[in-house]
This record gives C-alpha cells, structure tokens and sequence, in this order.
C-alpha cells in the first residue's frame, strides 16, 4: 500500500510539474465581441495610439487567445514596454503588457513564452507605425516625461531627440520621422531634450495633431530653476526654421513669417526653441 501511494504522489507531482511547464492561456476565453477598443502604448518610442476597428479588434483578440504565461516573476527587465489598454464591452478595462520576457496583466508579472511576447510586440509596433498618435491628457505627459533620465549618458540611451553644444546628439531619426508627420498634416508626437548650463535635461513634448502643436515643457530636473512646480504648456500652428549658414534654429510660431529671436519668451507669446544648431558643432 505505502508503494502505491507513494506511485500515486509521483504522477500528481509530475503532472504538476508538467502543467506548470506548459503554462496556461489567461485570454483563451476572449473574443472580439468582448472589445470595445483599445490603446496601445510603446515605449520607446513614446508614442500612443488608439483604435476601435473591427478588423484590428479581431486580430488582438487571437492574438490574446495564443498568449502563454507561466509563473509570477517579481524580476525587473530592460527593454521595449508594449501596453495593451483594452476596453472591454461590459464596461471593466484590462490592461496587458509585452515587456519580454514577462507579460504583465492588470500590473502582476509572469514569465511568458517568448513567442506571446513577439506577437503582442509586433502588432504594436505596427499600429504604432500606421495610425496617428493620441492626445494625451497633462497627468499621462506628466508620467511620460517623468521615465525619461536625469543624467547626459541617460540622455544619450533613451527615446527622445536631444541636442547638446549646437548638434544632435540623440535621436535624429525620430526628429525626421515627427518632420515627416507634419510636412504630410499627420498627427504624431516627440520628446525633445535639451541641456541647462549646468547639464540639467529639460524635456520638451510636442504633440501636433494635424494642425497645431501643443507643447509641455518639463523643468523638473533643472536644479536652479525658478518654475513653481516645472511644468509649461503652449500652443502654436508653425513649426519653421530660420538663422544663417553657421547657426539655425528650429523653433515653433504663430507667426507663419517670424525670424527666431532671444529677445522673445514663450511665456510672452514668443516662439519655443526645440533645436539650435551649429553647423561646425562636434558631438561631446
């Protein structure tokens, strides 16, 4: 009798084992009906957007009925952060996110099959890449702005446009795709870091939405700054360039004809200053 049972405990015991190593489907059960739509975050680049078509509804559904979690596991990861914001029909919100190797539901942490996690990272990535950027509320650029580094060398690793002593240093590919984005009249957004004397980054989001730029700049890292709590928001309807063969600038106007000038502030309603440039600049 004691063998018998000590045989039957074996196969329980593998079993177990064998069912945690195949993991389980926490999302076998939904279906596109259960999605009124969704929002998808990646970070980097920073950028959100959001839809509620059907086909794009279905595809995330099977997508969700292929992931595979296993344990919980508490390890913090680098890399790129894909979050799933998904309303659901009977009202409740589920948020799901590709943060590989882990897949994190409703903020609980599991170790996932690597294949779950390239699923739900590509299609993404690819929305991210074909629909326009959402306008995001104060507290959501508070929260953006706040990932971002305080130091130069962490400047130079994270998904914004930063330029330093008249060059880009950071980030000149995303500069060029936001360009692109509104040389066409399409909605997309950028953070832009730029340097106190001292060193300190101030980061600056733009969001344009087809057509006009809504501004937030964030002087919370600035250690002699005199700004209350850090934080100016701006609107304007121009991005243009002006200057002369050794420097120019890149600034932002109501004024479609304006020549940049120091003389002006924002806070007058003068143009922002997202880049000056050097022309004999060298990277530092």
């Amino acid at each position: 009798m004691k063998k018998f049972l000590i045989g039957v405990a074996a196969v329980i015991c593998l079993f177990a084992v064998s069912c945690s190593s195949s993991g389980e489907k926490p999302f076998s059960g939904i279906t596109a009906d259960d999605i009124e739509s969704f929002s998808v975050s990646c970070m980097p680049p920073g950028k959100t957007v959001s839809t509620d078509d059907e086909e794009n509804i279905e595809e995330l559904s099977e997508i969700l009925n292929k992931v595979v979690v296993y344990d919980e596991d508490p390890t913090e990861y680098a890399g790129q952060s894909v979050v799933f914001t998904i309303e659901k029909t009977d009202g409740t919100t589920l948020k799901v996110n590709s943060y590989s190797p882990q897949i994190i539901i409703d903020g609980v942490k599991y170790l996932a099959k690597s294949s779950s996690c390239k699923l739900l990272s590509d299609f993404g990535n690819e929305l991210s890449e074909v629909l326009p950027s959402v306008n995001k509320s104060f507290e959501d650029i508070k929260s953006l702005l706040s990932g971002f580094p305080s130091d130069y060398d962490g400047v130079l690793k994270s998904s914004c446009c930063a330029v330093s002593n008249g060059t880009i240093i950071n980030g000149q590919d995303l500069f060029d795709d936001f360009a692109d984005s509104v040389d066409a009249g399409l909605a997309d957004d950028i953070v832009i870091a730029s340097f106190t004397a001292e060193g300190d980054p101030i980061y600056t989001y733009v969001y344009f939405d087809g057509s006009v730029f809504s501004c937030t700049v964030d002087s919370t890292r600035d250690r002699y700054g005199s700004d209350s709590d850090g934080y100016k928001t701006y609107e304007y309807k121009y991005m243009l360039t002006s200057g002369t063969e050794a420097v120019s600038y890149i600034f932002l106007s109501n004024d479609p004809s304006a020549v940049y000038s120091t003389d002006q502030s924002p806070d007058d309603g003068g143009p922002l200053l997202l880049f000056e440039l050097n022309a004999e600049a060298e990277n530092v």
